[in-house]
């Protein structure tokens, strides 16, 4: 079997994105022949992500939509091309709103992954504990308030590898 490559493409304006980013990438290390590209968003080009065979895309939110570097690297693809046709997606996000607003957020990244071509991972996480504290379907996720300081939760944690994990694993079945 061919060695997978999955990206998880982080915004780093926040230091919540970066720390759930880490788990994701984690977790889709975890899977055997899969290898991990690990960037800020700002750091990669369309043209490396043509040779992925997945991709999970992390930002926070700017109200109901990706927030600056997110927002520029999307943008990129306006161009009528689909260099993600057939890779494998899964979205991450901090949201310091509502859960509203992260829903929308989910959206808009999955959307674009649909016009991209692309095969969405939703969060298929088991319905447990975690799932009742930090359990989000569409993917990964953080919600805090502007001035929180917290530590991510142990089930924030948990479900991002799975979610990682799980793209990953998706990744080698296509």
């Amino acid at each position: 079997m061919s060695i997978k490559t999955i990206y998880v493409l982080y915004e780093d304006d926040s230091a919540y994105t970066k720390a759930i980013s880490e788990y994701i990438a984690e977790g889709a290390n975890s899977v055997d022949d899969v290898t991990v590209v690990y960037k800020p968003v700002d750091e990669v080009t369309i043209e490396e992500l043509k040779e992925a065979d997945g991709v999970l895309l992390g930002t926070c939110c700017d109200g109901s939509r990706p927030s600056g570097k997110m927002a520029d690297f999307l943008s990129e693809f306006q161009d009528g091309s689909y260099p993600l046709r057939g890779k494998v997606g899964g979205v991450f996000a901090v949201s310091t709103s509502n859960l509203n607003d992260l829903k929308h957020l989910f959206q808009s990244l999955q959307n674009f992954m649909i016009h991209q071509g692309m095969t969405i991972v939703p969060n298929a996480a088991p319905m447990d504990e975690k799932w009742e504290e930090a359990g989000f379907s569409y993917g990964a996720a953080v919600v805090v308030n502007e001035e929180s300081t917290r530590n991510l939760s142990n089930a924030e944690c948990d479900l991002a590898y799975l979610h990682g994990r799980r793209v990953a694993e998706t990744a080698k079945t296509v």
